[in-house]
């Protein structure tokens, strides 16, 4: 995030007090504000702290609360699997196709999405049932 302030902060001074701006600046930050929003997902599995409604969780009875909530996850987990699949898809058949500034493939941006799901995956599987065990016991 600090970086991409800095590319658009660099942009902007260049193009408005220099007339000369950065031909890959806005590419750059773009291709970045795509990686921080599926790692910053990821990391969000890994924290517990994504928006979600747990009263029926909190309200239900232990095993039952339980229950909802592993399904919950079930939900998250297919989810984040179709996520992997189909970008893993998208980023591979755009890999041909190169960026217009950095001449780079633009199926680099796009395998933001299948690492972001692998990483959600796995911070979805590997985190201790902490946030439900706190909630119902």
């Amino acid at each position: 995030m600090a970086t991409m302030t800095l590319v658009v902060a660099l942009q902007v001074v260049l193009r408005y007090f220099f007339s000369h701006p950065l031909s890959w600046g806005e590419e750059v930050t773009r291709y970045m504000f795509i990686y921080l929003i599926f790692l910053g997902a990821a990391s969000g599995i890994h924290y517990g702290i994504h928006v979600s409604i747990d009263v029926l969780v909190r309200r239900l009875p232990g095993r039952y609360g339980r229950a909802v909530d592993k399904a919950a996850h079930g939900i998250v987990a297919l989810f984040l699997v179709f996520l992997f699949w189909y970008g893993l898809q998208l980023g591979m058949r755009t890999m041909s196709q190169n960026s217009p500034a950095l001449g780079i493939p633009i199926g680099l941006a796009y395998m933001a999405i299948p690492i972001g799901a692998l990483l959600g995956l796995f911070f979805l599987f590997g985190k201790k049932e902490r946030g439900s065990e706190e909630m119902l016991a």
